[in-house]
């Protein structure tokens, strides 16, 4: 029985293994489009808007709520915002940091596809030779494990991520504003890591956000 459990987990990695090497690292390529026109631009997270630090904070918060987030802090005084999103899956800003263009597949990959083929091939011809003794094992299996239920709970991943927003008076008709991140990943709802979130993608998307709410028409 022992044997057959292994057999058939190994198996079940190997395919896992295979169509990850297949479909998985190819997806986890796909760049998000609409940020490419940052590609080139440097880091910044600092903007400067030709309107007041009152235009300027509504219209963070604006724009903020249009993309999804959730105003948890708003102090018009001091010209702090904080803003959060929930998210299964990482944001397509942080997709687009971890993408390395490729213009074909690497060597690596190949292999990995030709390493997990011979696998696949190799499991199924020992566990179609063993078909007589899982039939057994299932019997004692059966038998052995009737009553056994697994306590532990599924494992469920996501991401939350935290924008706060500094807007300060330059002048009258002027202000600046200043962007910072945090995400965390947490599992069954607790976290499980945190850090500090750098993204130009980010930055710059809230930047055009921003600019776009500020030259939208007002009533």
């Amino acid at each position: 029985m022992q044997l057959f459990r292994i057999k058939s987990v190994t198996l079940t990695v190997a395919l896992c293994f295979f169509f990850y090497s297949i479909v998985g690292c190819g997806s986890s390529n796909e760049a998000p489009r609409h940020l490419d026109k940052y590609d080139d631009l440097p880091y910044r997270d600092v903007m400067t808007v030709s309107v007041s630090k009152e235009v300027s904070y509504s219209a963070i918060i604006a724009s903020m709520q249009q993309r999804g987030y959730v105003v948890t802090l708003s102090d018009p005084q001091t010209g702090l915002i904080n803003t959060e999103i929930n998210s299964s899956r990482i944001l397509p800003e942080e997709q687009k940091m971890l993408q390395v263009p490729k213009p074909g597949p690497s060597v690596g990959h190949v292999l990995l596809v030709i390493l997990s083929v011979i696998l696949i091939f190799g499991i199924v011809l020992l566990i179609a030779g063993s078909s007589s003794e899982k039939s057994k094992d299932d019997k004692s299996s059966t038998t052995s494990s009737a009553g056994v239920v697994s306590s532990e709970p599924p494992r469920t991943t996501s991401y939350k991520y935290i924008v706060t927003f500094n807007t300060s008076a330059l002048t009258d008709t002027s202000a600046q504003i200043q962007i910072s991140a945090v995400r965390l990943e947490l599992e069954n709802g607790s976290v499980k890591n945190s850090g500090k979130f750098e993204s130009k993608y980010l930055n710059y998307s809230i930047f055009d956000a921003v600019y776009e709410q500020l030259s939208a028409p007002r009533d």
